[in-house]
């Protein structure tokens, strides 16, 4: 099973947690053409909305005012909340039928761990670990 047997060709994703590494996540959807629009959702609603009013997009963007508002609109998520709270925000985009991008590490311990796995195969989602610097050229030998 591939990427393409999940998603459409364009996506709504979110950035849940925009903070130092939410931001990042943030500037990449907003220049990458698959998206079709974004969410932000943050604990602090004010600094969510100073991101969106900061950011150059060509894509909509939105500021959801809970989880539960940023997970019905999107397609897919990026989580990057601190790690003790990974468990229960990447479950709960899973339940609602979000494929998830998940910073490093996914959760505190094995055993939660592995219990998102199987929510993620449960729910038919894509679950990613954002281990980006695997990936980079220069580290690459």
């Amino acid at each position: 099973m591939t990427a393409e047997d999940h998603c459409p060709e364009t996506l709504t994703v979110g950035v849940i947690g925009v903070g130092y590494l939410g931001t990042f996540h943030l500037q990449k959807y907003a220049a990458h053409p698959a998206v079709s629009s974004i969410v932000l959702y943050d604990l602090e609603t004010v600094m969510a909305r100073q991101k969106a009013d900061g950011l150059q997009s060509v894509h909509p963007l939105n500021v959801a005012d809970s989880l539960e508002e940023c997970l019905e609109m999107c397609d897919a998520v990026s989580v990057a909340v601190p790690t003790a709270v990974h468990a229960p925000v990447v479950e709960q985009a899973l339940k609602n039928g979000c494929h998830v991008l998940v910073e490093k590490p996914i959760t505190s311990g094995s055993e939660s761990a592995w219990a998102l796995v199987g929510a993620a195969k449960e729910a038919g989602r894509i679950l990613h670990v954002g281990h980006v610097e695997r990936f980079n050229p220069a580290l690459q030998g």
